[in-house]
């Protein structure tokens, strides 16, 4: 339980030396976005700091996600998000998140984040989708991207490359 809020659920892929994930094929915003909650949720149980680690292999990476000490804390704030996201549309994209803070770890881009948004090389961008077009038309980038996206991208993707370490 956190505050008002209670998890269930299982974690999976469990050794002596922490959670080890084997992804086959390459790995997509929405993936390292389970990967990050799941690290967190693992990182409240009260484990050593190897078993408090998560290893992620994958065709294009292959990196560890070391002992996060405010994981709890963390996890809140996420779902606090999460909840606010249930109740009204929150400016936050996976892609374009995952693209900020992909090429640039130390600190966000949100040019590379505007670009993820406008433009795709294997299909439609985030931009194209019908409910993000449904829901955000009428909105200026500087609004879509503004401190909300930031924040939130920050907690999910700055969060973890705060802990991040190539394999």
């Amino acid at each position: 339980e956190i505050e008002a809020f209670q998890l269930s659920g299982e974690l999976t892929q469990l050794t002596e030396a922490g959670r080890v994930i084997q992804q086959v094929g390459n790995a997509y915003a929405r993936d390292y976005i389970s990967l990050w909650i799941t690290h967190l949720v693992l990182n409240t149980q009260s484990l050593n700091a190897e078993q408090s680690t998560s290893r992620f292999y994958s065709p294009e990476s292959q990196f560890s996600l070391s002992l996060v000490d405010n994981a709890k804390s963390q996890l809140k704030i996420l779902l606090e998000y999460y909840w606010k996201g249930m109740s009204f549309p929150l400016f936050f994209f996976p892609k374009s998140a995952f693209k900020m803070y992909e090429k640039n770890k130390e600190k966000g881009a949100i040019k590379l984040a505007t670009d993820a948004w406008e433009n795709s090389f294997l299909g439609s961008s985030e931009q194209d989708k019908f409910e993000n077009w449904l829901l955000y038309r009428t909105y200026d980038q500087d609004v879509l991207f503004g401190e909300e996206f930031e924040s939130v991208g920050g907690i999910v993707f700055g969060g973890m490359y705060g802990c991040y370490n190539d394999i």
